[in-house]
């Protein structure tokens, strides 16, 4: 009778943990399902939440949106577009990404020094901050100029 009342409860157990875990991960699936759409079938099925009224001001949605995991028509437009057509869309990020790491280093120094020397860490991630946003900013005008 134990090992029945044990075995029930790790069932129940199972399946809430099945469940909670597939309630993450549907947003997950849901973009990479959505990754395959074209941009024609995007507009069609989620066109009315990017629409703009007078003036630049978003619409209320009043009609439901089509939410559709599986696209009608498979297309790898985007990928393509991404990574072999325009393939200077994924080196910006990468350059922003390697902008970020590099200061992340430096912000680990300052805020140890700033620690050790009993300063206040805010001033370090005040000067950090401002150091990645003038680095990334000389990023971006490097390759607008490219």
């Amino acid at each position: 009778m134990k090992k029945k009342k044990k075995t029930i409860r790790l069932a129940i157990l199972a399946i809430f943990l099945a469940g909670f875990s597939f309630l993450f991960l549907i947003p997950i699936i849901f973009t990479i399902c959505n990754s395959f759409m074209a941009s024609s079938e995007i507009t069609a099925n989620y066109g009315v939440i990017f629409e703009t009224g007078e003036h630049g001001a978003r619409k209320f949605i009043l009609e439901t949106v089509n939410l559709k995991f599986i696209p009608d028509m498979v297309s790898f437009g985007q990928y393509i577009t991404v990574l072999l057509k325009s393939p200077e869309y994924l080196l910006k990020g990468l350059m922003l990404d390697f902008g970020y790491i590099y200061n992340f280093g430096d912000m680990n120094k300052k805020l140890i020094s700033n620690i050790e020397a009993n300063l206040p860490i805010v001033s370090a991630i005040e000067s950090i901050h401002g150091k990645i946003t003038s680095g990334c900013e000389e990023l971006m005008e490097l390759f607008n100029e490219k």
